[in-house]
């Protein structure tokens, strides 16, 4: 028997997704006397339910349905949780290629969607993705799956946010939570127990952030779990961003006239590493006035954006609005003295947008 071939895994992030809808999945989609690759059954599977210290290894079956021999070139999971393997990286006509996609759920919370791609040597085709969709059981439920962002406008602000543990097994606890070093100056993490019972411990995690400087800075607090054999730790990231600034472009809306409606697009950039579109406001309230922002960053090339909060490396995001007018809100905009409506997010000083009159 052949030794399988492990393939050098590359990290790297896409989000872009397509499912089977049918038995055999073709990226030409018809027969080819040049090299081709088939997707056996489907390239996606629901794993359902699963606990988070259990690895899991599903198998996908590629066959070379061209005339020419297929080479399986890279296996790149868009996760570290994610690790592939292929038994055979040449494929003549009509033979068969196992990948098994292996998945890792300890550090995933909740629901989740993980992807390898597959890539090959045939010409002017898209590489294969394979998917895995389920949901983690953690040992304590109201883990947030992503980091708890706190924002203030300035230092002098006080926030608190606080979430409930509720374990999932008997005879399981949680220790003294720890702050990883570095933290972020002024932010203590409290836990108090609500109900200690060895059928359903439950403990509520307070986070009280007392601003000391302006900026983007994060942190993870680590709660021990005690009771069970298997160490494990709970990790909650936290996000803080203290002071910030709104930034638009363009700078003002040109209105070219008073009686038709109109659409028109700005970019609004946030001092902050996670964007949410659903926290995007604009004042004053106008009958007639749609404000429809979309998140911006981190999307790829093909991708579809969302509006789901994101998370920016670099500590900045944008939302791209579409403000739509009705002539009656583009009337009473330019009735006011200002001229403008202002954008607010949390954690950042709010832009002004003026509207200049241009019926040239």
């Amino acid at each position: 028997m052949k030794a399988s071939k492990v393939l050098r895994l590359f990290p790297f992030v896409l989000t872009v997704m397509f499912a089977s809808q049918s038995d055999a999945l073709s990226l030409t989609g018809a027969p080819s006397t040049e090299a081709e690759i088939t997707v056996m059954g489907t390239n996606l599977v629901s794993l359902g339910t699963i606990t988070y210290e259990k690895t899991i290894s599903v198998p996908f079956h590629l066959r070379n349905t061209g005339q020419k021999t297929v080479k399986i070139t890279h296996l790149i999971p868009t996760c570290t949780c994610i690790a592939g393997h292929v038994d055979k990286t040449e494929l003549r006509t009509n033979e068969e290629a196992v990948v098994m996609m292996i998945i890792d759920p300890s550090s995933i919370k909740g629901h989740f969607k993980r992807h390898l791609w597959v890539k090959t040597n045939v010409p002017d085709e898209d590489s294969i993705l394979l998917t895995l969709v389920g949901e983690v059981t953690t040992l304590f439920t109201g883990e947030p799956e992503a980091p708890i962002f706190l924002a203030a406008a300035n230092a002098a602000t006080t926030l608190t946010n606080s979430i409930t543990l509720k374990a999932t097994k008997p005879n399981i606890f949680l220790g003294t939570p720890v702050l990883s070093e570095p933290a972020i100056p002024g932010l203590t993490a409290v836990l108090t127990t609500n109900q200690a019972d060895t059928a359903s411990a439950s403990y509520t995690l307070t986070l009280i952030l007392k601003p000391l400087t302006n900026g983007f800075q994060a942190a993870t607090v680590s709660i021990p779990v005690e009771g069970q054999k298997a160490i494990h730790t709970l990790k909650i990231i936290v996000h803080a961003q203290v002071g910030g600034k709104l930034t638009a472009a363009p700078s003002s809306i040109v209105v070219t006239s008073l009686d038709e409606p109109m659409e028109r697009r700005v970019r609004i950039a946030i001092d902050a590493p996670q964007c949410d579109a659903s926290n995007l406001t604009v004042t004053p309230h106008i009958d007639g006035l749609a404000l429809s922002p979309v998140n911006t960053n981190n999307t790829p090339p093909g991708s579809f954006r969302s509006n789901t909060p994101t998370f920016n490396r670099h500590h900045k995001s944008s939302l791209f609005v579409l403000l739509k007018l009705s002539p009656a809100a583009i009337k009473q905009i330019m009735s006011q003295k200002d001229h403008d409506v202002v954008f607010h997010y949390p954690g950042n000083d709010p832009i002004s947008v003026p509207f200049v009159l241009n019926q040239n």
